[in-house]
């Protein structure tokens, strides 16, 4: 049998009757386009399990939808985790349905009619314009913050030694955040205020994650040679975060409006 997720002959039959639950729906009232979405659903399931994982999603989005994903790698991550409600590293039908019951119900109630083919691509599309405004925001006060304490003359060499300590930083509050409480997965869409929040408990030095990472990571024990700077570094961090909540949440709010 071919790999999960790779394009052999039964894949290329999925792919055909995905094409062709597509082009019938392409003036399709809100229950056609939701059987339609079933349909595209269960031939996106190539292993028949009933459930989407994210080599098979990846394959509805580019080779399917054709839609272009200007960072394939973290793209299709914030599509997959925004359907993935229940974090189990795995797609349901009702999952991947519920997704798009907004627009069905916009479009529905303007039009009456639609084409499941720009349905898809612009409820994905729709997450990732969210998604790419914040994690500028998010990124631009990653480095903000290095920027700032090297011209401190506190930074390389002084206080730490590497920068693996930050990425990983970046990564647990941000990237593949876990609550610390539940050890589940964060949602996407709470992935912003949540960084906040780990932020201002890694100042007050009471983030429990980050406090078990200076006993266990090699990587953090080897490169910081002064704990407070982490301190430092995830407070200029996080009031960059403040200072754009704002922006971050207005252009969320922009292109729902928009879509409406």
């Amino acid at each position: 049998a071919p790999p999960k997720g790779s394009m052999g002959a039964e894949g290329a039959e999925n792919a055909m009757a995905f094409r062709r639950a597509r082009s019938s729906s392409g003036n399709a009232n809100a229950e056609q386009a939701r059987a339609a979405l079933v349909e595209a659903f269960q031939s996106a399931d190539l292993d028949r399990s009933g459930m989407i994982d994210k080599q098979e999603l990846s394959q509805v989005i580019r080779q399917q939808l054709q839609v272009q994903l200007q960072d394939p790698v973290a793209d299709l991550d914030i599509i997959f985790d925004s359907l993935d409600e229940n974090k189990s590293g795995l797609v349901s039908m009702d999952e991947f349905c519920k997704l798009f019951e907004p627009n069905i119900a916009r479009r529905a109630s303007s039009s009456g009619t639609m084409d499941i083919d720009d349905l898809m691509k612009e409820t994905f599309s729709g997450i990732l314009v969210d998604a790419k405004v914040e994690r500028s925001v998010v990124i631009q006060g990653f480095m903000q913050a290095h920027h700032t304490i090297e011209k401190s003359g506190k930074g390389f060499g002084k206080t730490y030694w590497g920068n693996k300590w930050r990425f990983k930083i970046f990564d647990g509050f941000y990237t593949h955040p876990k609550d610390p409480e539940t050890g589940l997965l964060v949602d996407v869409s709470m992935r912003f205020f949540h960084c906040m929040n780990r932020l201002e408990a890694a100042v007050e030095g009471t983030d429990p994650w980050l406090n078990k990472q200076f006993e266990i990571d090699e990587d953090i024990k080897k490169e910081i040679k002064d704990p407070e700077i982490v301190k430092q570094y995830c407070k200029i961090w996080v009031e960059s975060l403040r200072e754009r909540a704002k922006e971050v949440a207005d252009a969320q709010a922009i292109r729902r409006a928009a879509s409406q």
